[in-house]
């Protein structure tokens, strides 16, 4: 099995919820923590920390407002 190194880029705390960018060799990718626990990937591949950080921030309202429903 092939391993895959991974670097954290940025955790941050929004609403509650852990916006966590991170880099491997295929990019920059987010996933998302809500309160409760639940881990969310996102999927995507970006090619800069900077709009990875710009749709998790948008990402995770979403999130928030589909959770609360």
């Amino acid at each position: 099995m092939t391993e895959i190194k991974s670097t954290i880029c940025l955790i941050a705390n929004i609403q509650g919820y852990t916006l966590l960018v991170f880099k491997d060799c295929h990019g920059y990718q987010i996933d998302a923590i809500a309160p409760n626990g639940d881990r969310y990937c996102h999927g995507e591949i970006f090619y800069s920390a900077a709009s990875a950080e710009a749709k998790g921030r948008e990402w995770i309202e979403d999130l928030r407002d589909e959770n609360e429903e």
